[in-house]
C-alpha cells in the first residue's frame, strides 16, 4: 500500500504540480487532526450518524477515523483517473457547445457547472467537469437513462439537502465557494465565528487545567505546612515508641507508620 502511494503521489505531482499536492496534503492533515479528536460517536433511531469533536459547538453529521482518511487517500486518487479515461472515451460525443444539449440535460449541465466554477482547487475542478460531462452526455445520448433522470430528480425533497447550521459550521473552511464568490463575506463569518468560538473554548479548558493545577500545588503546599506543624509532636512520639529517625536524612533509616491526618478546606 504504501509503495502504491508513493506512486500515486509521483504521479500527482507530474499531472496536477506540486502545489495542488501540497494543498491535498495540508488538506488531508486537517481531517486526520479533526478525526482525532473525536469524542463520542451517536447514532440517532431517525437515523445518521453524529461525532462530537474537541471544541465543536455542534456535532459532526457523519463519521470519520484516521484510519478511514489515510486508506481513502489513496483509493479515491484512483477515481479521476477513471472519470479522465472515460471522459477521452466519450469525448467525440459530447457537444462542444452546451446549448446542444435537451432542455433538462441543460439544466443539470448548468448546475454541475457551479461545482466546477466553486472551487479553489485545480485537481477537484477537473474531476468534477469530468463528472458533469459523462453524466450530461449519457444522459443526453442514451435514452435509457434521461427518462428516469426526469422521473426521480424531481422527487428531490431540496430542504432535506440544504446544509443547516451545524454543516455550515463544519464544512466553512472547505476550499470552496459556497453559494459562489458573492457570498464569500458570509461564509467567512462563520469560519471567523467557528475559529474564535474554537480559540475561546480551547482557553477554558487550559484555564481549567491551570486551576487544576494551581488547587494541586496548593495542596502539596498545605500538606508540607501541616507536616512541619507536626513534626514535633511525631518527633515525640516516635521517641516514646524508642525510634530516634533522623528527619534530615531519611534514608538512614525507613519506618512505616500509618497515620490519618485531616486537613482542612
Amino acid at each position: 500500500m504504501k509503495i502504491l502511494k508513493v506512486l500515486f503521489n509521483l504521479f500527482l505531482n507530474l499531472r496536477y504540480g506540486k502545489n495542488n499536492l501540497k494543498t491535498e496534503s495540508e488538506l488531508l492533515k486537517d481531517g486526520m487532526k479533526f478525526a482525532e479528536s473525536m469524542q463520542r460517536v451517536e447514532r440517532p433511531e431517525e437515523g445518521g450518524i453524529f461525532t462530537y469533536q474537541d471544541y465543536g459547538k455542534y456535532p459532526y453529521p457523519g463519521f470519520i477515523t484516521p484510519d478511514d482518511l489515510e486508506e481513502m487517500s489513496v483509493r479515491k486518487r484512483i477515481i479521476p483517473f477513471a472519470l479522465e479515461i472515460t471522459r477521452k472515451l466519450l469525448s467525440k460525443y459530447i457537444p462542444k457547445d452546451p446549448k446542444e444539449y435537451s432542455r433538462p440535460v441543460r439544466e443539470i449541465y448548468r448546475v454541475m457547472s457551479l461545482a466546477v466554477e466553486r472551487h479553489k482547487c485545480t485537481a477537484p475542478r477537473d474531476t468534477f467537469r469530468n463528472i458533469r460531462d459523462i453524466v450530461c452526455v449519457l444522459l443526453e445520448r442514451d435514452d435509457a437513462y434521461r427518462p428516469v433522470a426526469q422521473d426521480i430528480l424531481p422527487e428531490l425533497d431540496l430542504e432535506k439537502i440544504k446544509m443547516d447550521e451545524a454543516e455550515k459550521w463544519w464544512f466553512c473552511a472547505k476550499p470552496y465557494y459556497f453559494g459562489g464568490k458573492d457570498q464569500e463575506e458570509y461564509w467567512k463569518r462563520i469560519q471567523n465565528e467557528r475559529f474564535e468560538y474554537e480559540v475561546a473554548e480551547s482557553q477554558k479548558t487550559e484555564e481549567k487545567l491551570q486551576e487544576k493545577s494551581e488547587k494541586s500545588l496548593d495542596m502539596g503546599q498545605r500538606v508540607e505546612n501541616i507536616a512541619k506543624e507536626i513534626k514535633p509532636d511525631l518527633e515525640a512520639l516516635l521517641k516514646k515508641h524508642g525510634i530516634n529517625p533522623d528527619f534530615n536524612n531519611p534514608g538512614e533509616e525507613q519506618v512505616d507508620i500509618k497515620i490519618r491526618i485531616k486537613i482542612p478546606k
